[in-house]
């Protein structure tokens, strides 16, 4: 799980991306949030907080291939006032461009060596996360 916290917000919209509207929606959802918060930005008094969970990431980016509009999202959100959730079963799945932009992460048990090895260049210890108690999780 991954996550921004940015200021609050009278005004906000909140998304959510999923397996059901992922194949005819979401490339156009990344692009109009995009497009029409840099349009936005231009009158930061009308600036909308926009949070965008993405739901099973695996099915929006892979470790090596990331929709444009997806990763400038990642990358410049922030400037426009778009946070984003994204929830992945293994960080192997993510796009290293957007995980790293993360301001905080969460894992939960990881048990496959290539997560694992990903999670030591982050100072968690194999062993530890590999006997995680189910539920518990570290913050990173």
């Amino acid at each position: 799980i991954l996550g921004c916290s940015k200021p609050a917000s009278s005004q906000k919209v909140f998304i959510l991306l999923n397996e059901f509207n992922y194949k005819v929606e979401a490339p156009q959802c990344f692009k109009l949030i995009y497009l029409y918060q840099e349009q936005i930005n231009k009158n930061p008094k009308k600036l909308i907080y926009c949070t965008v969970l993405i739901e099973e990431s695996w099915k929006f980016m892979t470790a090596h291939k990331i929709d444009p509009y997806f990763q400038a999202i990642a990358m410049m959100g922030r400037h426009y006032g778009i946070n984003s959730i994204v929830v992945s079963q293994r960080i192997s799945n993510l796009n290293r461009n957007y995980y790293s932009q993360a301001n905080f992460r969460y894992t939960f048990q990881q048990n496959d060596p290539h997560d694992l090895k990903l999670m030591k260049e982050y100072g968690i210890e194999p062993t530890k996360l590999a006997n995680l108690p189910i539920g518990e999780f570290i913050k990173f």
